[in-house]
């Protein structure tokens, strides 16, 4: 061993010692004072567990003791959505299975789709969107801007309004499809469907709200449509409560 002012000469060359490695010993020391350290941190961990598990714990097994609902809720039935909420509330809200209340909120006819949060420690925050009916169906329920049906318990009189469609089940998108497309040609006239309904041969009957009644064959409705118009914008008033028949290739019948 040697201290740090000593130097050793190797062929004319002189080397400082403080520049060369650390004597065996000293490496020694030093790993085990790392090996101490580790331990040391190790032992703080451990130590720190309990405090730390108790925390957690108390977390996961927190009872859900607020729910938020937020959304408009003006024609959603809130009991429904109490009754979906009620026995999810002895859980912990870390614990709470989400898709599985959302696919039941879902189920409920006004509700369009549900979005839910959790807020730890204990609570719950549900966003409701409710259905946007733009037609009824039927006198049986709404059909909302999807073309999708869902049924109500009472048509409220705020969509008594709304343009009635009917015809099979099975064929309503064809019937949306077709209302959308009659009501682009019909508004640009100011003119608004009353009606629509496809019967079981595939063809067509509108009414309009100046009392207007249309009858379409099974294809070729856009087309017909505007000849409607054509027609109608022609009689003007004397158009309205009669009865156009554009099953004609060339024209409308007047009846």
């Amino acid at each position: 061993m040697f201290n740090s002012n000593s130097s050793i000469s190797t062929k004319g060359a002189v080397r400082n010692a403080a520049t060369s490695k650390p004597p065996r010993n000293w490496r020694v020391l030093l790993d085990w004072g790392k090996y101490v350290a580790y331990a040391a941190l190790i032992i703080l961990v451990v130590w720190g567990w309990p405090s730390i598990k108790t925390t957690l714990a108390e977390i996961s097994l927190g009872k859900v003791e607020k729910v938020t609902v937020l959304g408009d809720l003006t024609y959603v039935p809130e009991n429904e959505v109490v009754e979906v909420l009620q026995p999810y509330a002895e859980m912990s809200v870390v614990m709470l299975p989400l898709s599985e209340m959302q696919n039941k909120l879902q189920q409920i006819s006004w509700v369009d789709r549900a979005v839910l949060v959790r807020k730890l420690p204990f609570e719950l925050i549900v966003t409701i969107v409710p259905q946007k009916p733009i037609a009824r169906w039927r006198n049986e329920g709404l059909v909302n801007n999807r073309g999708e049906i869902f049924l109500v318990d009472e048509i409220a009189e705020e969509f008594a309004l709304l343009p009635v469609l009917s015809g099979d089940h099975d064929a309503l998108q064809e019937i949306m499809t077709t209302y959308i497309g009659i009501n682009q040609v019909l508004r640009g006239h100011d003119l608004d469907i009353v009606s629509l309904q496809r019967n079981d041969r595939g063809a067509w009957s509108l009414q309009t709200d100046d009392g207007a009644n249309v009858v379409f064959g099974n294809d070729g409705i856009a087309e017909a449509a505007k000849r409607f118009v054509a027609v109608h914008k022609y009689l003007g008033s004397e158009a309205a409560n009669k009865r156009f028949d554009t099953r004609h290739n060339a024209g409308v019948a007047v009846l």
